[in-house]
């Protein structure tokens, strides 16, 4: 399916059968029903294939309540059996008892094998030759089987699938918190929640992120725009027309094995001296051609996990990278080829990047991408690490921080304009999801109103990924200001030693 654009509203795919690329790993981004043949024995096969009924990274809560379950078919001889494999994926997959519904059917008695079933034959008396109706046979042996099982219409199965996804929201929505951790695990947990004096305030507060219009069929989703992501400004990309120049200079080629020592844990050692030899000579032994291939393939199973681009744009990208070593870089390459590898990789996701900052900047200035209030403050944090020493803080402890972080804070905990300041949790809370995605470290509320993101940076981290992301929070900043003056985008650095003795 690489290159087939399944969001596309003009994509005349509405049916997949496939063999193995569910257990592959082949994700559909809006699969709903997941119908499966085969009898499942491994939990393994259950746990992947359900994964692709539970990733859907566009799903947006719809009016129609059927759109917002998935639903997963299943074929089996012995049914317990395979729902005890189901439930064993859902855990595996993370998801806790609290997380998911199954639904139960009234016991029913099932004929066994050799069970019989009353038949009505002709009398004693009528003739001997009358023809036997086998229709009137069938038909009651139809009825019988029917007796003994219970039908389960489709109608059925959604009611009970409705039910239970409503009572699963009840329970979330009593729970208060909708981004929180499953319920059993919370009791292990730091939970802070929000002061009372700000928590009215932060509750209505919707943080802006950048949008772009929804490009899913609209009876999949009631919203006109969605989140932005990368993969979103991957639009266009590709590996054709991009240059080949990777300085691999600063190569110094490896050879490690592998042992599986006797806590069955895997171990990398570097290999010395005789083993080191014995696996040049080996390899050496080779035809040129076939280490040079088994490179090749080696750099493009890792690389071709990345649907930014296809297949043989890869194979071409990498073959000409190679066509272009030196005899000496050659040789490095056969005998260390995923240090080869890794270079190839850095370059490819400095083109990507580059293409996301153009298509970025392309779509801002053309007014393709806005922001809208999105993001909104969880009414608790859980906090690996936390602190409540420093005052005006919107939780009743933040996250712990490093020490120019705290002197940061410090100051602007002490400025008398500023209401409240959140330490936000990397991964797990606010982003500008930019053509980088930046976790900013603080937010900060003004007496004003108005909002303040912070990111403190300290002196060896001025570097050009700290530039991108402040060139990702400015732009927030001048999209989010266009409906008005509230918002403001710093990056801040300690000041050099020169500058303060003066």
């Amino acid at each position: 399916m690489r290159g087939v654009d399944l969001l596309s509203e003009d994509c005349p795919i509405r049916y997949i059968i496939t063999i193995n690329a569910l257990k592959e790993g082949w994700d559909c981004p809006f699969a709903y029903v997941l119908a499966t043949i085969a009898n499942r024995s491994s939990a393994v096969d259950v746990e992947q294939i359900l994964g692709c009924i539970l990733r859907l990274p566009h799903t947006r809560k719809n009016e129609n309540m059927a759109l917002n379950v998935s639903y997963a078919i299943t074929s089996s001889n012995n049914f317990q059996t395979t729902l005890a494999r189901v439930v064993a994926g859902l855990n595996n997959a993370g998801f806790s008892d609290d997380d998911y519904r199954i639904g139960e059917e009234p016991a029913t008695e099932t004929p066994s094998i050799g069970k019989q079933v009353p038949i009505t034959m002709p009398a004693a008396d009528d003739d001997d030759d009358a023809p036997v109706d086998v229709d009137a046979i069938k038909a009651q042996l139809g009825a019988g089987k029917n007796a003994a099982q219970s039908e389960i219409s489709a109608d059925s199965l959604l009611a009970r699938a409705i039910a239970e996804a409503t009572q699963y929201e009840n329970v979330i929505q009593e729970s208060g918190d909708h981004d929180a951790a499953p319920l059993d695990t919370r009791k292990f947990m730091n939970m802070f929640a929000l002061k009372n004096e700000f928590a009215d305030e932060a509750g209505k507060l919707r943080l802006p992120q950048f949008v772009v219009p929804q490009n899913l069929p609209s009876f999949l989703v009631d919203e006109k725009t969605a989140l932005l992501s990368k993969e979103a400004l991957t639009e266009g990309f590709t590996l054709l027309d991009k240059d080949t120049r990777i300085d691999f200079s600063t190569i110094e080629a490896e050879i490690a094995r592998v042992d599986i020592e006797e806590d069955a844990r895997l171990k990398a050692w570097k290999l010395k001296g005789a083993d080191n030899q014995f696996f040049r000579e080996w390899f050496n032994s080779l035809p040129t051609e076939r280490r040079i291939g088994e490179c090749k393939s080696m750099i493009l199973s890792q690389l071709s996990k990345d649907n930014a681009f296809s297949d043989k744009e890869l194979a071409v990208y990498v073959g000409r990278v190679i066509d272009m070593l030196a005899t000496e870089q050659m040789d490095d390459l056969q005998q260390s080829p995923h240090i080869y590898f890794a270079k190839i990789k850095d370059k490819i996701n400095a083109l990507l990047q580059d293409h996301r900052e153009e298509t970025f900047i392309l779509w801002t200035n053309q007014g393709k991408i806005t922001c809208e209030p999105q993001y909104r403050f969880k009414e608790s944090i859980s906090p690996v690490k936390f602190m409540s020493i420093i005052p005006k803080s919107l939780y009743a402890a933040e996250e712990e921080m490093n020490e120019w972080e705290k002197k940061v804070v410090w100051e602007l905990a002490n400025m008398e304009n500023t209401r409240w300041w959140h330490r936000n949790i990397s991964q797990t809370g606010f982003h500008i999801n930019g053509y980088v995605h930046a976790f900013p470290d603080i937010i900060s509320m003004a007496e004003s109103g108005k909002i303040l993101i912070v990111e403190p940076k300290g002196g060896h981290l001025a570097n050009k990924d700290s530039e991108h992301k402040a060139k990702a929070g400015r732009a927030w900043e001048n999209v989010a200001n266009k409906a008005g003056d509230k918002f403001r985008y710093y990056m801040v650095f300690p000041m050099p030693r020169q500058l303060k003795a003066r």
